[in-house]
């Protein structure tokens, strides 16, 4: 026995160990604890290699994407005029009808030039109004003076023609009787003078009448040319007055280019827009919800229609609500381009923020319907939000596309191990 012996265990149990009496003992290699342990570590290896044979290990690509109605797309709602922006009671996540009133644009200056055409607007009427009255007092007065010289003028001329006549009867008489020489040549000048009086004085009435008529006729026409000038300010006026107005009611309002359901007011009210700036967005499409995903460009377009799709929507996390069900219903040939993308988003920032890794594959995912949750779609891992996401809600998408054997992934490291 040597000394580390004694130092270890006590002297009596050495001893009795080297008894010659115990020496036909059967020594006991293992225990009942000994052979539970090893049995569990048997059953643990055949329940891994039954787990590397048959269970599955999903390979997955994942995406960015948003929900969006089949054959949707978001549609800007841009200011047509430049102002102060002043939004209604319409609220992210409300369905709006087509040409729906979103917000209003408010127009300081455009106000005050309309409010000063409609002053001048109503001077030029009130003054047309004055003029038109005072330039029916002097026609009529025209026309009442034209009569009654008219009348005079009548006069004279039957007299003139009453003389003319006299005259004519007279001369015929003298000229009769110069032939006997019963009147004198003189006498005879004179009755002949007085003719040609009287009938000059007839054509002089006759020209007086004309010039009348033709007076009357011009002063006329010169109440229409100054009523028609004034007609004229008044229209042009008027006119400037309507576009003004028209520009305020009808360029001032942001309308929904489409129905749809409002998504986003890109900026706030009271700020300031120019023409053509969007100010908000609309989520059209008629059909179930979907989701536009894009793929990474290296990876997408191993995704194939039919794959099945978890998507957890941002703001629910997946812990508490769960996942979204969906199925691949197509995938695009080519990448998208940032100008395809943008005509369906209608956002710069989403363009950037789904191309981050370069030109995305789009997969349009449909999803799985479940009649038992509130928004009618199918989770798993959870029930779902009470108030389910609608169109425009940002989400992640993991598009299985194959699954395998844990085995084919232990094979491989084997063979480089062993050299194989």
């Amino acid at each position: 026995m040597s000394a580390l012996d004694e130092g270890l265990f006590r002297k009596e149990a050495l001893e009795r160990n080297f008894s010659p009496e115990r020496l036909e003992e059967a020594v006991r290699i293992n225990t009942t604890a000994g052979r539970v342990g090893l049995f569990a570590m048997l059953l643990l290896f055949l329940l891994f290699a039954v787990w590397g044979l048959v269970g599955r290990i999903p390979a997955r690509v994942e995406g960015q994407g948003i929900l969006l109605l089949a054959g949707g797309q978001i549609i800007d709602a841009a200011a047509l005029v430049s102002g102060t922006l002043v939004t209604t009671a319409s609220r992210v996540g409300e369905a709006v009808a087509a040409d729906a009133v979103l917000a209003r644009i408010d127009q300081p200056d455009v106000r005050l030039s309309f409010e000063a055409a409609s002053q001048r607007v109503e001077r030029l009427r009130d003054n047309l109004k004055a003029v038109e009255e005072n330039e029916d007092r002097v026609l009529a007065a025209r026309k009442a003076n034209a009569g009654a010289l008219r009348a005079a003028y009548r006069e004279k001329m039957v007299d003139s023609v009453r003389r003319r006549d006299t005259y004519l009867a007279q001369l015929t008489r003298q000229e009769k009787l110069a032939s006997a020489g019963a009147v004198t040549t003189t006498k005879l000048q004179q009755t002949r003078e007085a003719v040609e009086e009287a009938n000059q004085a007839l054509s002089s009435t006759r020209a007086a009448l004309l010039e009348l008529d033709a007076a009357l006729i011009t002063a006329h026409a010169e109440r229409l040319r100054r009523l028609q000038d004034l007609r004229q300010d008044l229209l042009r006026e008027t006119a400037d007055r309507d576009q003004l107005r028209q520009k305020l009611d009808d360029f001032g309002k942001v309308v929904a280019p489409a129905g749809g359901r409002l998504i986003e007011w890109k900026a706030p009210s009271g700020a300031q827009v120019a023409a053509g700036t969007p100010v908000a967005s609309v989520a059209t499409g008629t059909g179930p919800l979907q989701m536009q995903l894009y793929l990474p460009p290296a990876s997408g377009k191993r995704v194939r229609q039919g794959m099945p799709v978890n998507i957890e929507i941002a703001g629910l996390p997946r812990e508490q609500w769960g996942t979204l069900q969906g199925t691949v219903v197509s995938v695009s040939d080519f990448p998208a381009t940032r100008e395809g993308m943008f005509a369906t988003l209608r956002n710069d920032g989403l363009v950037s923020r789904f191309s981050a890794k370069g030109t995305p594959f789009v997969a349009v995912v449909e999803l799985a319907a479940d009649p038992d949750t509130p928004g009618g779609y199918l989770w798993r891992g959870g029930h779902g939000p009470d108030e389910p996401p609608g169109q425009g809600a940002i989400g992640t998408g993991k598009v299985t596309i194959e699954e395998r054997a844990p085995i084919d992934f232990l094979l491989p490291f084997l063979r480089t191990l062993t050299g194989t």
